[in-house]
Formats: C-alpha cells, sequence, structure tokens
C-alpha cells in the first residue's frame, strides 16, 4: 500500500507518499502547476508493481505540503527541495542498508514537474555532495519554462501586453478576486475537463485533491506569486546541459491546449530533435498518465525496459 509522510524541509512540512519494496531502487514523482500527489494516483502502484521504490511528493506551495509565504516560488527552489529529498531519502536507505550502492533515481514529471524533474537530474549529475544520480527521466507533457511566456519569446508589443496583463491580472487586488471565482469546484471541474480527454477521469476525488488546498489561507498569494515568478530554463537548455548522461523520455498528449504537441516555441514534436525519445498518446490532453494511464504506464515500462533501467541491482 502507499503510506503518508511528512518530511522538514529549510523548516517547512512536505508531505509525501511512498509505496513498494523498500529495498527496490527508488523512482520520484512530481506534480504540475496547481496539482499534487494525486496526479500519480494510477502510476504509483504500476511502478511499485514492477519492483521500485516510489515516492511521490507535494512541491512546496501546493498540495498538502506547506505555502510559506517568505521564499521566492521559482523553478530553482523546486529543483533544490527535489535534491534535497532524494539526499534525505538516499541516506536514510543507505543507513538500513549499508552495503548499498549509491541510489540512482528514476524521475518522472507532469508539466512543470517535468521541467523541474529534469533540472534536478542535471543538478544530481554535477553535485558531487550528493550521493545519489539519476538513472533516467520520464516527461509527461513537459512545459516550456513555469509562465507560459517568456518576454524574450515575444515581439515587443506582445511582449509589453503580456507585462501589462500580468500586473492588472495578477496583483493581489484584482489577482484575489480572480483567485476566488476560479477555485470552485465547478470551475476547476470545468478547466479539467478541457485538458482531460477521458471524462471519466475527472472525478470527484481529483477534483476535491485540487480544490481543498486552495482552501489554505496563503492559497491565493502562493499561486499569484507563481504566476509572476520568472519562466526559468528552457526545456532544450537543461536537456544540452544533460549531455545525454541521461536516458530521456517524453510522453504527449496529443490533445493538450495547454503545452501543445505541434504549436509553440517548446512544441512537444521537437523533442526528438533535441535527442529525447518521443511518444504521443492521441487520445490523451495535458496529463496522460492520468488521463490514459494504462498506455501511458505501457509506454513507460517498454522504454524502462529498453533502457535498461530496472528496480534492482544490475548483477
Amino acid at each position: 500500500g502507499v503510506t503518508e509522510s511528512a518530511w522538514e524541509w529549510r523548516g517547512y512540512e512536505v508531505y509525501y507518499q511512498a509505496a513498494g519494496n523498500a529495498r527496490g531502487k527508488p523512482a520520484l514523482l512530481v506534480h504540475g502547476f496547481g496539482a499534487g500527489t494525486i496526479s500519480w494516483r494510477n502510476n504509483i502502484a504500476h511502478l511499485a508493481e514492477r519492483g521500485f521504490r516510489v515516492y511521490a511528493l507535494d512541491l512546496l506551495g501546493f498540495g498538502q505540503s506547506d505555502k510559506p509565504l517568505d521564499v521566492e516560488y521559482q523553478l530553482e527552489l523546486w529543483r533544490d527541495q527535489l535534491v534535497d529529498f532524494i539526499d534525505y531519502i538516499s541516506h536514510a536507505r543507505s543507513s538500513s542498508s549499508p552495503s548499498s550502492s549509491q541510489d540512482d533515481w528514476l524521475l518522472c514529471g507532469n508539466s512543470v514537474g517535468s521541467l523541474v524533474a529534469l533540472m534536478t537530474a542535471e543538478a544530481l549529475a554535477t553535485k558531487k555532495e550528493v550521493d545519489a544520480g539519476a538513472r533516467g527521466v520520464v516527461m509527461f507533457n513537459c512545459a516550456g519554462g513555469l509562465t507560459s511566456f517568456r518576454y524574450s519569446e515575444l515581439a515587443p508589443p506582445l511582449a509589453a501586453l503580456l507585462w501589462v496583463v500580468k500586473r492588472v491580472l495578477f496583483n493581489d487586488v484584482i489577482g484575489s478576486v480572480f483567485f476566488d471565482k476560479f477555485r470552485t469546484k465547478s470551475n476547476i471541474r470545468s478547466v479539467l475537463s478541457q485538458v482531460y480527454s477521458n471524462p471519466d477521469a475527472v472525478d470527484d476525488a481529483l477534483v476535491d485533491a485540487l480544490y481543498n488546498p486552495s482552501e489554505h489561507p496563503n492559497a491565493c498569494a502562493v499561486f499569484l506569486r507563481v504566476l509572476n515568478a520568472p519562466a526559468g530554463p528552457t526545456p532544450r537548455t537543461v536537456i544540452d546541459a544533460l549531455d545525454a548522461r541521461v536516458p530521456l523520455l517524453a510522453v504527449w498528449g496529443e490533445q493538450d491546449p495547454w503545452t501543445p504537441l505541434r504549436t509553440g516555441i517548446h512544441r512537444g514534436e521537437l523533442f526528438p530533435e533535441w535527442g529525447v525519445e518521443l511518444h504521443v498518446i492521441e487520445d490523451a490532453g495535458h496529463c496522460p498518465q492520468d488521463d490514459r494511464p494504462h498506455r501511458a504506464n505501457a509506454i513507460m515500462s517498454a522504454w524502462l525496459d529498453r533502457m535498461g533501467i530496472t528496480p534492482h541491482e544490475q548483477q
């Protein structure tokens, strides 16, 4: 079964789940903007049954994790959170089994979580003080950045318009009104229905899991800070920095209106040009691992087998 725990990081409480063989190789699952561990409800057991020790956490500011207002919300914050979590778990695992070799982690992400997972893999490849590495990264509809656009990627008139929109809509006054109106269960269900292809996947459990954190007194302020945060590095920048040291898989729901397969600067169809294996699920949206989990799990499993990424020590 799945266990629920809390980890203290920098004085804040981080919620996480764990499942599977305690001696299996570790896998870490990272949700996207505004989501949480619910994103992986149909994948945790699958990876655990394959023999992995599976962890899924809520990024700081989201889900059941703390929502402090004295931090700078950006991709680098969550990258550091993941690196430190991996270090924490790897130390605990080595203490209970001193003869085991360095932990090499499978990292899986959705949307913004995919980009954070990529950044974490790159950090593990360069941080000598962390006794862990990345064995592979699986990206489900990888976001092009934390925010939708970078000013540098827009023509000057559009960049100016974006600046005005952010200042008008995403300030503390109007943004709070917008947030309160948006966060109703009916609106959350409506938005999910636009980005999920399978209507059965948009159930009460999913809606409740996204609605409940919005009742936290700091939820609105965190939401606005994230929307106003820098976009961070592009996927290609991080992929180039990894320099083929870690196997990469991209799985794309073709019906995704937010991180499209065929339009935009960071569209999914470009990932093979950057050295990433790409698989498309035609009737899935922004969260293919939850929208069409059986197909997503099958694609992931076949890739893990081809890459030789097993949940056990290689002999």
